[in-house]
């Protein structure tokens, strides 16, 4: 089902529109419905995805009525793996803030975790800040990032020794 609304979110994505979703929980937890939140303005889905961590904080991605407001284990944790999943996406390309954020929100990331998923990404070398090249924080809005696949960590290690 997760397939099938991420489908129907995509088609009107290519319409120009920004697409997201939210799925609604059963007591066992699989999801009974999506909710699916489409808009013009890049404030609505700024306010879309605020409602997604906070009745999700985990995820962003889903609620049943037993686990709104519940207690986490990650509790004041940034969970970034949706997101570095999608930054990795970019490899070999070079994106701005904008678009970054855009693809985060879309996925019910919010800018907190779109920065921890980018200084991931640098401390393994696969994201730089491109511009601005002097600024007061690590990622501010208006940067542009370079990202880098692992191959080509690979082929520029192999290359330095040869």
């Amino acid at each position: 089902m997760t397939a099938l609304v991420e489908a129907y979110c995509s088609d009107w994505r290519s319409t120009g529109l920004y697409a997201s979703y939210f799925a609604i929980r059963v007591p066992n937890e699989t999801a009974r419905y999506h909710l699916v939140f489409l808009t013009h303005a890049e404030r609505g889905l700024e306010c879309w995805t605020k409602m997604q961590r906070r009745i999700d904080p985990v995820l962003g991605r889903g609620a049943s009525p037993a686990s709104i407001d519940a207690p986490t284990l990650f509790d004041g944790i940034a969970i970034t793996s949706t997101m570095v999943e999608i930054l990795r996406g970019y490899a070999g390309q070079e994106k701005t803030w904008q678009q970054m954020r855009i693809d985060a929100m879309q996925a019910g990331q919010s800018d907190r975790l779109l920065r921890a998923g980018l200084q991931e990404l640098r401390m393994t070398g696969l994201a730089f800040r491109v511009e601005p090249l002097e600024a007061t924080t690590p990622w501010p809005e208006g940067c542009t990032v370079r990202f880098y696949s692992e191959a080509d960590l690979r082929d520029a290690d192999q290359a330095e020794f040869n």
